[in-house]
């Protein structure tokens, strides 16, 4: 799934200033432990050189998410293809969790990119996965 969204932002051309975020750091930083969230600083990235970021999240090892998170505005959206009630709420944590990822990056190592940014949840309208199976193609379906 990395892939295919770095390839369609590259046959997109204009969408330059968003960075993908690989799916295991995005799991560690939305599920992982505190110690665990230190080690993924990602420490040459400047964040403030993008409008926003995106990628994906293998929850529980079955289940694919999209994340979005919009810096221009500060939003931050998770989008469940299979459960889009619950986008609001898993919004809300990750919005808790990006919070403390960037206090932790600046703790670390001194940067303040998207430090004082307050993340707030948000939701997209999006179609619903009808079966158990077909996660991932709605999360790189997502427009």
């Amino acid at each position: 799934m990395e892939f295919f969204i770095q390839a369609t932002l590259k046959r997109m051309g204009g969408v330059r200033r968003l960075y993908v975020l690989h799916h295991f750091i995005m799991g560690v930083i939305l599920f992982g432990e505190t110690s665990l969230v230190s080690r993924q600083s990602l420490k040459t990235v400047d964040f403030d050189q993008y409008d926003g970021v995106i990628g994906f999240v293998n929850e529980n090892n079955n289940h694919w998410k999209f994340v979005y998170l919009h810096a221009p505005t500060s939003q931050i959206f998770i989008i469940d293809p299979a459960d889009p009630e619950s986008d609001l709420e898993e919004s809300k944590e990750a919005a808790k969790r990006f919070r403390k990822y960037f206090r932790t990056r600046f703790n670390l190592l001194g940067r303040k990119d998207w430090l004082t940014l307050a993340w707030k949840p948000a939701t997209i309208s999006h179609t619903t996965q009808k079966d158990g199976t077909s996660c991932g193609v709605f999360v790189m379906e997502v427009k």
